[in-house]
């Protein structure tokens, strides 16, 4: 019977404690997302000349592009974008 108290509070521990670390976390970015948000749009895929897959978004005032390539395979069978380069208008 012991045992299974010490469990208990154990677990009891331990949602405790994640719950302290996820609020001190939070306020270490001062109530902010920890990822900034990302508001644009997609223009669509590409094909480069090398046969390389592109994917070209804009900026929310539409003045800028930005480029992002796909970088290998991962175990999951997606491929991650990579950030290529900026095309700005004037």
């Amino acid at each position: 019977m012991k045992t299974n108290r010490f469990w208990k509070m154990l677990a009891v521990a331990l949602v405790v404690a994640l719950f302290s670390i996820g609020t001190a976390i939070h306020r270490h970015a001062d109530g902010r997302p920890l990822l900034p948000a990302a508001h644009g749009q997609i223009i669509g895929p590409a094909i480069t000349q090398d046969a390389q897959d592109v994917l070209i978004t804009a900026s929310a005032d539409g003045r800028t592009l930005y480029i992002w390539t796909f970088g290998d395979w991962n175990l999951e069978e997606r491929r991650l974008p990579v950030f290529q380069r900026v095309v700005r208008s004037r």
